[in-house]
């Protein structure tokens, strides 16, 4: 499970079965925003809601060449 975070505040904001979702999601908000590039991302979970691996922002992705679907 991936949830997509707004760090400022820390609220999980929406979740997604895909890492391929969550990074679209993200990408389409910073993409409208990119004030947001470092503040927004994701975070990945395991089955039992553990969190798993670091979080993953928007400018991350916008660097890798991530495009919104």
């Amino acid at each position: 499970m991936y949830a997509t975070l707004y760090i400022e505040d820390g609220n999980l904001l929406t979740w997604h079965e895909k890492r391929s979702e969550a990074e679209a999601d993200v990408l389409e908000v910073v993409q409208a925003d990119p004030s947001l590039a470092g503040e927004f991302g994701y975070l990945c979970f395991d089955d039992d809601g553990n969190r798993v691996g670091e979080f993953v922002s928007g400018a991350e992705l916008l660097a890798q060449g991530g495009a919104a679907a």
